[in-house]
């Protein structure tokens, strides 16, 4: 019993670490991107707002295969494609660079189907799930750390030969 305690204790110095650190963060340019592609304000907030629960559960659970929905994928997209502040973003909150991994789950998506369900259920464990809309769909990627993956390849050979 008192490891349990001492490990729920744990996690409530993690979060609340994390969530000192995201609170410095700054997710304007992502929303202004975000409503600029459609996105209406609410919409917006909202994926901001799931999306940096998910960057908890990454300093959580730095270890584990995380899953985000489609509606974090698109803000964690934005994120990405303005790439020195994702870094920045990335070594302020972890100390690391959070690579996204695009092709997971396209071969077996019984594995992505399985960790999209584990990432959801953390979500409601550690937040409040009002955030979150029933019909929240998985996306077709993850986040990688440290592991090498096989990514899919297709011949571009004949591309080659364009240059010249």
């Amino acid at each position: 019993m008192l490891i349990t305690s001492e490990k729920q204790h744990q996690n409530i110095d993690k979060l609340v670490f994390i969530d000192q650190k995201l609170r410095k963060l700054d997710l304007n340019p992502i929303a202004y991107k975000l409503i600029d592609s459609g996105w209406n304000h609410e919409q917006t907030v909202r994926g901001i707002a799931q999306y940096m629960m998910f960057l908890s559960l990454i300093h959580l659970y730095p270890n584990l295969s995380l899953v985000p929905s489609s509606e974090i994928d698109q803000v964690w997209h934005f994120h990405i494609l303005d790439t020195a502040k994702y870094a920045q973003d990335c070594q302020m909150l972890f100390g690391y660079f959070v690579h996204h991994f695009p092709y997971w789950g396209i071969e077996n998506t019984e594995d992505r189907e399985i960790a999209f369900m584990q990432t959801q259920q953390l979500l409601a464990k550690h937040f409040t799930t009002e955030v979150f809309d029933q019909s929240q769909t998985l996306s077709a990627c993850k986040l990688i750390i440290h592991e090498e993956l096989q990514r899919p390849s297709c011949d571009i050979s004949a591309a080659y030969s364009l240059l010249s």
